[in-house]
């Protein structure tokens, strides 16, 4: 099944809800340690495990992380890997995702051994969302944890 959370992804979704919205948008699928000839770098340079996260989490998507919310595409750009969702319920509000995001990203991130070593060694995640029912699009970048 297409939506099949394999192996390398870190405890499953990491599923938050928003007070104010009960469908609110929630964070990232982390591909983690496997075993074999694809397993994840995690003593490599940091350039590797963001190629390997954003190579390994691609394919997955787009993922639906609940009724509302749709990850739809994972891209990098040098060391910031920008996590990008779809918010397709037009109740939720630019200032709800803004202050979601502002509470959960930081611990989504950096509660995760393997994004966190990441972040620690010069890598960076953003979170960006946008929909046709938010005011403007949100963006949550973690460059430290």
């Amino acid at each position: 099944m297409r939506y099949a959370i394999s192996a390398w992804v870190a405890g499953g979704l990491f599923l938050a809800a928003c007070s104010d919205a009960p469908d609110a948008p929630v964070a990232e699928a982390a591909p983690a340690a496997t075993t074999g000839e694809s397993q994840f770098p995690a003593d490599g340079p940091v350039e590797a495990r963001v190629e390997y996260y954003v190579t390994r989490l691609g394919p997955q998507l787009p993922m639906p992380i609940n009724a509302s919310v749709v990850m739809d595409r994972v891209s990098r750009n040098g060391l910031e890997i920008e996590l990008h969702y779809t918010v397709h319920d037009s109740t939720i509000t630019s200032q709800q995702v803004e202050s979601f995001a502002d509470q959960t990203a930081p611990g989504q991130t950096c509660n995760n051994a393997m994004t966190a070593g990441m972040v620690r060694d010069g890598a960076a995640f953003r979170y960006s969302y946008d929909g046709p029912g938010l005011q403007r699009p949100v963006s949550v970048v973690i460059d430290h944890c």
